[in-house]
Protein backbone atom coordinates (compact mmCIF):
# COMPACT_ATOMS: atom_id res chain seq x y z
CA UNK A 1 0.00 0.00 0.00
CA UNK A 2 1.23 3.01 -0.92
CA UNK A 3 -1.24 5.59 -0.02
CA UNK A 4 -5.07 5.78 1.62
CA UNK A 5 -8.33 7.18 0.50
CA UNK A 6 -9.98 9.60 3.50
CA UNK A 7 -12.79 10.59 3.93
CA UNK A 8 -13.92 13.42 6.01
CA UNK A 9 -17.84 13.69 7.15
CA UNK A 10 -17.02 17.29 7.60
CA UNK A 11 -16.49 17.89 4.36
CA UNK A 12 -18.31 15.02 2.37
CA UNK A 13 -15.08 14.87 0.62
CA UNK A 14 -12.25 12.02 -0.05
CA UNK A 15 -8.77 12.71 0.05
CA UNK A 16 -5.91 10.52 -0.85
CA UNK A 17 -3.08 11.12 1.40
CA UNK A 18 0.71 9.07 0.89
CA UNK A 19 1.41 6.83 3.72
CA UNK A 20 3.69 8.25 6.41
CA UNK A 21 4.62 5.09 7.93
CA UNK A 22 7.95 5.23 6.34
CA UNK A 23 7.70 1.91 4.21
CA UNK A 24 5.20 0.22 2.32
CA UNK A 25 2.84 -1.52 4.54
CA UNK A 26 0.35 -4.58 3.12
CA UNK A 27 -2.48 -4.16 5.15
CA UNK A 28 -5.09 -7.30 5.59
CA UNK A 29 -8.52 -6.46 4.28
CA UNK A 30 -10.73 -9.13 6.20
CA UNK A 31 -9.56 -8.40 9.46
CA UNK A 32 -10.88 -5.97 11.85
CA UNK A 33 -10.45 -2.31 11.56
CA UNK A 34 -10.29 -0.65 14.80
CA UNK A 35 -10.77 3.24 16.06
CA UNK A 36 -9.29 4.20 19.33
CA UNK A 37 -7.88 7.47 20.65
CA UNK A 38 -9.21 9.14 17.26
CA UNK A 39 -6.55 6.71 15.77
CA UNK A 40 -7.72 3.68 13.19
CA UNK A 41 -5.59 0.70 14.30
CA UNK A 42 -4.67 -1.98 11.12
CA UNK A 43 -3.49 -5.39 10.96
CA UNK A 44 -0.70 -5.81 8.91
CA UNK A 45 1.05 -8.41 6.61
CA UNK A 46 4.67 -7.02 8.63
CA UNK A 47 3.99 -7.81 11.89
CA UNK A 48 2.63 -4.53 13.15
CA UNK A 49 0.04 -2.70 13.88
CA UNK A 50 0.05 0.16 11.40
CA UNK A 51 -1.57 3.17 12.98
CA UNK A 52 -3.14 6.40 11.21
CA UNK A 53 -5.37 9.64 12.56
CA UNK A 54 -8.41 10.52 10.57
CA UNK A 55 -7.00 13.43 8.97
CA UNK A 56 -4.13 11.41 7.52
CA UNK A 57 -1.63 13.74 9.63
CA UNK A 58 -0.13 11.38 12.21
CA UNK A 59 0.92 7.90 11.31
CA UNK A 60 3.05 4.99 13.77
CA UNK A 61 3.35 1.24 14.25
CA UNK A 62 3.32 -0.91 17.07
CA UNK A 63 4.73 -4.14 17.01
CA UNK A 64 2.86 -6.73 17.56
CA UNK A 65 3.27 -8.43 20.93
CA UNK A 66 6.18 -11.68 21.23
CA UNK A 67 5.81 -15.07 21.39
CA UNK A 68 6.78 -16.54 24.98
CA UNK A 69 9.06 -19.06 23.57
CA UNK A 70 11.17 -17.01 21.34
CA UNK A 71 10.93 -13.41 22.23
CA UNK A 72 12.68 -12.38 18.82
CA UNK A 73 9.89 -13.68 17.09
CA UNK A 74 6.73 -11.38 16.75
CA UNK A 75 3.16 -13.10 16.77
CA UNK A 76 0.98 -12.98 13.65
CA UNK A 77 -2.47 -14.18 12.89
CA UNK A 78 -4.40 -12.09 15.08
CA UNK A 79 -7.16 -9.16 15.48
CA UNK A 80 -6.80 -6.51 17.43
CA UNK A 81 -10.09 -4.88 19.64
CA UNK A 82 -11.60 -2.86 22.50
CA UNK A 83 -12.31 -3.34 25.86
CA UNK A 84 -12.10 -1.58 29.05
CA UNK A 85 -10.91 1.63 27.46
CA UNK A 86 -8.02 -0.69 25.57
CA UNK A 87 -6.64 -1.99 22.87
CA UNK A 88 -6.18 -5.66 22.54
CA UNK A 89 -4.62 -8.22 20.38
CA UNK A 90 -5.82 -11.79 20.21
CA UNK A 91 -4.39 -14.39 17.73
CA UNK A 92 -3.35 -18.72 17.65
CA UNK A 93 0.08 -19.71 17.12
CA UNK A 94 0.22 -21.67 14.50
CA UNK A 95 2.59 -23.56 15.50
CA UNK A 96 1.89 -23.68 19.59
CA UNK A 97 1.55 -27.68 19.62
CA UNK A 98 -1.58 -26.69 22.04
CA UNK A 99 -3.16 -24.82 19.56
CA UNK A 100 -3.88 -21.96 22.50
CA UNK A 101 -6.02 -18.88 21.55
CA UNK A 102 -3.80 -16.16 23.02
CA UNK A 103 -5.46 -12.24 24.36
CA UNK A 104 -2.62 -9.84 24.89
CA UNK A 105 -3.00 -5.65 25.95
CA UNK A 106 -1.57 -2.82 25.26
CA UNK A 107 -0.95 -1.69 29.07
CA UNK A 108 0.54 1.80 27.88
CA UNK A 109 -0.35 3.24 24.44
CA UNK A 110 2.95 5.02 24.62
CA UNK A 111 5.34 2.27 25.46
CA UNK A 112 4.10 -0.51 22.38
CA UNK A 113 4.58 -2.82 24.97
CA UNK A 114 1.57 -5.63 25.04
CA UNK A 115 1.23 -7.88 28.35
CA UNK A 116 -0.06 -11.83 27.84
CA UNK A 117 -3.66 -11.41 29.99
CA UNK A 118 -4.97 -14.79 29.26
CA UNK A 119 -4.03 -18.10 27.09
CA UNK A 120 -6.68 -20.97 26.84
CA UNK A 121 -6.54 -24.10 25.07
CA UNK A 122 -8.89 -24.78 21.57
CA UNK A 123 -9.83 -28.22 23.36
CA UNK A 124 -10.79 -26.34 26.12
CA UNK A 125 -12.60 -23.53 24.48
CA UNK A 126 -14.19 -25.52 21.77
CA UNK A 127 -13.91 -29.33 22.58
CA UNK A 128 -11.39 -29.90 19.53
CA UNK A 129 -8.46 -29.54 19.40
CA UNK A 130 -8.01 -27.42 16.41
CA UNK A 131 -10.12 -24.74 15.11
CA UNK A 132 -9.54 -22.34 11.99
CA UNK A 133 -8.68 -19.22 13.54
CA UNK A 134 -10.54 -16.59 12.22
CA UNK A 135 -12.82 -18.72 10.28
CA UNK A 136 -14.47 -20.95 12.82
CA UNK A 137 -14.36 -17.98 15.54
Amino acid sequence: MDALEIYSSETGVWSHKDIGWGHQIGVLDDWRIVFFNGMLHLITMGYVVAVVDVEGNSWRTIPMPQTLDDPDCNVDDGFVDLSQGRLYFVNTDRYDLYNSLSVWVLQDYSSDQWTLKHTVSHLHLFGRRRKDFGHDY
